[in-house]
């Protein structure tokens, strides 16, 4: 039952059609193994970065590239026991869209200078009743898809807006980048679907991901893309301040 304002209610996330218990206990068995090697390699390049402190700046960002890659890598590998294996309750409760914007801005930082790309927030965000951990989760691989799927010319541009429809608000992220082809956006929330057109390699799991802890949380997921110009996400979710 949900309360205005303040509320805190647990739910058990579904599992995608056709997933079995086995599937699951596999992912979570392949996502243990493989955090050892990759968090060994991140502290390698990290040990390696202090040593160099004297290289060359493109030899540095060679370095940073390695390791924010590799940052990505265990994150994933961190995450995907926790959405797609469905072992954890979701926690649902406010979450100020301002603040959480801002904490995964940050966490693409270094993605988005790379791209040479800019995020908007157009007005103030609301509130909604999220897990603020998988909603950040979900909010940072789709920009991560933008950044991804940007391209050479005009700069990229994402833009977020939000607004209010009934007890429910729309959050928009919406870029300039490639637009997906028509025959590929039915299934552009398919597990290891990736799209053609990429800047860089991907696992083609983060809006499998995305759409898993959205809809956990009780939202939705749409997306409207025209090829060429660009690719909006639509995230619904229910108001705090809506009669239950």
């Amino acid at each position: 039952m949900e309360e205005r304002g303040a509320s805190v209610v647990k739910r058990q996330p579904e599992r995608l059609p056709g997933r079995s218990a086995a599937y699951d206990n596999l992912c979570v068995a392949i996502c243990h193994d493989l955090r050892g090697p990759v968090a060994t390699a991140g502290a390698a390049i990290r040990s390696l970065s202090r040593r160099l402190a004297s290289t060359t700046s493109g030899d540095a960002q060679l370095i940073d590239i390695a390791r924010q890659s590799l940052a990505q890598a265990d994150e994933l590998l961190a995450t995907l026991p926790r959405l797609i294996a469905g072992a954890e309750n979701v926690t649902i409760a406010p979450v100020d869209l301002n603040e959480l914007v801002d904490v995964v801005r940050d966490d693409v930082r270094f993605e988005l200078r790379l791209g040479q790309g800019t995020l908007r927030v157009y007005g103030r965000l609301p509130l909604v009743l999220a897990d603020r951990e998988r909603l950040r989760i979900a909010l940072r691989n789709l920009l991560r898809n933008a950044i991804r799927y940007r391209r050479s010319s005009p700069p990229l541009t994402i833009a977020l807006r939000a607004w209010r429809r009934g007890p429910r608000h729309t959050l928009t992220v919406s870029d300039n980048g490639i637009g997906i082809p028509r025959a590929e956006q039915q299934r552009v929330f398919a597990p290891l679907v990736r799209l053609g057109g990429s800047t860089s390699s991907g696992s083609g799991l983060g809006l499998t991901i995305a759409r898993q802890a959205i809809e956990a949380m009780g939202g939705t997921i749409a997306v409207t893309s025209r090829p060429g110009l660009g690719t909006s996400f639509a995230v619904t979710l229910r108001s705090p301040f809506a009669s239950p």
